[in-house]
């Protein structure tokens, strides 16, 4: 059990989070892209 809880851990620290960290990134990126993209064409619309 304690074995298994130590390798979890430490899967979980370097592989999946450094992915779970990079895909967060990449998304709130895309994300406040797409809401400036949005603010410019109600500008455009005004």
């Amino acid at each position: 059990m304690l074995s298994g809880s130590l390798f979890f851990s430490g899967y979980w620290h370097k592989e999946e989070f450094f992915i779970f960290l990079l895909n967060f990134l990449i998304l709130s990126y895309l994300f406040v892209d797409s809401l400036c993209i949005i603010q410019s064409f109600d500008v455009q619309w005004e």
